[in-house]
């Protein structure tokens, strides 16, 4: 009966330790924060705060015809692009606090968050 109680225990905080480590992983960042990260966790979940700084013009895929969101978000150190689809209500404006999560990725050598539905982007 020991080694079973022993057992669990083990299996609890080996379990424990992974989900901590998950978390970890999408803690939130600035701007600055997930660029300095080492190493860069690329292709990964990540939430990021941050202000808006310009907001282009919508983007029309070539191919698709899908119409896609794109906007920089900064820390007042560092800024990266929020590129997501317009398939929402949600309108971003220059100088809107958000938080955004979304998959880090990289571009056409430009950093960007990546969130194909806007569905996690929360005006702050």
């Amino acid at each position: 009966k020991q080694v079973i109680i022993a057992a669990v225990v083990i299996v609890v905080i080996i379990f424990a330790t992974f989900i901590l480590s998950q978390l970890g992983t999408e803690a939130g960042f600035t701007v600055s924060s997930l660029l300095n990260e080492k190493p860069l966790p690329l292709n990964e979940i990540v939430i990021v705060s941050g202000l808006v700084v310009d907001a282009p013009e919508d983007y029309t895929a070539k191919t698709s015809g899908n119409l896609y969101q794109q906007f920089y978000i900064t820390d007042e150190t560092k800024q990266i692009k929020v590129f997501c689809s317009k398939d929402t209500e949600l309108e971003i404006s220059k100088n809107d606090k958000i938080e955004v999560t979304g998959k880090f990725t990289i571009f056409s050598n430009e950093y960007q968050i990546t969130d194909l539905l806007c569905s996690k982007i929360e005006k702050k």
